[in-house]
């Protein structure tokens, strides 16, 4: 019953993905004119909603499904949704401070390589690991912000709980996400201009996410609550609550 809920969640996750791509599709294919207008009236605004609210609402209650999952708790889409009031905001602001974070090397190896006869290609080969570095510094970012109400950094937070474990949420980044998305990224550079080979590979990846997205949500609410449960200092802050049995064993 769980594993069909959670496939609802990367349905969700799929869906905004498949609509910003065919807007991204229809604009890059039309006359220039009216894609330009396609694309200030209508792409980014989308783009927008559906990147900074329903992506990051869907993320948000993911994880929160999840944690009541591992509480042994009754969970319903529709509560994980709710609760995630008051939270989405917070994570969009760091998730476009991350995004700045991964934005900035971008630019210093564009520059430095601008004027080498393989510059493009030596920007992508450094981009790829470089963010591969910072997604794995940010890796707990999300569950974070879904678990914790307390006011405080939460990239810091995310950053503290990372240390000590970074190798293993690195290989895990990567198995995950850069061999995912790595695939696209070369298609796009050696078949620029060929619009169906790029879309075939794209949508591709985009279906894969229909079987990575939900488990990679449970491997990061699991590491969370083990790492969290390590930090005795703000272990009375994070809601670990421990389920019925376990609480009485201590007890007695």
């Amino acid at each position: 019953r769980n594993c069909k809920k959670l496939t609802v969640f990367s349905l969700i996750y799929l869906a905004c993905l498949l609509v910003m791509f065919a807007f991204s599709f229809v604009s890059g294919t039309m006359d220039e004119s009216f894609a330009l207008a396609l694309t200030g009236l209508l792409f980014l605004p989308m783009l927008c909603v559906m990147a900074f609210f329903i992506l990051s609402k869907t993320e948000l209650s993911l994880l929160i499904y999840i944690a009541d999952i591992l509480n042994e708790q009754t969970p319903t889409v529709k509560n994980a949704w709710r609760r995630t009031k008051g939270k989405v905001a917070r994570y969009v602001g760091n998730t476009l401070l991350v995004g700045l974070m991964m934005f900035i090397p971008l630019v210093v190896i564009a520059i430095v390589f601008a004027f080498t006869e393989y510059g493009q290609a030596y920007t992508f080969l450094i981009t790829i690991p470089s963010n591969l570095l910072i997604q794995s510094a940010v890796f707990l970012l999300s569950p974070v912000i879904a678990s914790e109400d307390w006011p405080g950094g939460k990239l810091k937070r995310a950053f503290k709980l990372t240390e000590g474990n970074y190798a293993g949420v690195l290989a895990f980044v990567f198995l995950t996400s850069t061999l995912v998305t790595a695939p696209t990224v070369i298609v796009q550079n050696v078949f620029r201009g060929n619009t169906l080979v790029i879309s075939i590979v794209t949508l591709t990846m985009y279906l894969l996410q229909i079987f990575t997205y939900a488990f990679a949500a449970c491997v990061r609410a699991i590491l969370y609550r083990q790492f969290a449960a390590q930090d005795p200092a703000a272990a009375p802050e994070i809601d670990l609550e421990l389920p019925e049995w376990e609480s009485s064993s201590h007890i007695h």
